[in-house]
């Protein structure tokens, strides 16, 4: 079976979309969806700051890393088995590139979002998250290219 032949600017994009967006996206919908019930919430339906809000807090910044590199991998598979890829360093860069703009922005609003306890602290947690999490896309799909 012959690869299909697509620019490396448009694999870049959709390695981005695939593994930087909609596969960790449908994770943590998953893991939401299943942990949702044993936050703690008021009769009002507020969550309730308690030990077990601080252990999902940290337990889902933990798995944020977990599913971008299960999110990269899958992708960059499904792509070197559809497509030819001629210039796997254009899609290295463009790819990690739109990851990092965009998680730059979401970064930016943790830390100028002050309506949170404790803003000084999630926003540096945000920027952190970003920076691993940037880190771990380009090194996944780094190995994932040259394999």
């Amino acid at each position: 079976m012959e690869k299909k032949r697509v620019s490396d600017w448009l694999l870049g994009v959709m390695h981005w979309f695939l593994g930087g967006f909609l596969i960790p996206i449908a994770i943590f919908a998953a893991v939401m969806l299943i942990t949702l019930p044993f936050v703690g919430l008021d009769e009002n339906g507020n969550f309730v700051y308690s030990w077990m809000e601080y252990a999902f807090s940290i337990g889902f910044f933990a798995v944020g890393f977990a599913v971008t590199w299960i999110g990269a991998r899958i992708s960059m598979r499904l792509i070197k088995r559809k497509y030819a890829i001629s210039n796997p360093r254009l899609i290295l860069q463009v790819s990690t590139g739109i990851f990092f703009a965009i998680s730059a922005a979401f970064a930016a609003y943790g830390l100028l979002d002050t309506s949170a306890p404790s803003y000084a602290l999630a926003g540096a947690m945000s920027i952190l998250d970003m920076l691993g999490q940037t880190a771990i896309f380009y090194f996944v799909t780094k190995k994932q290219l040259v394999a």
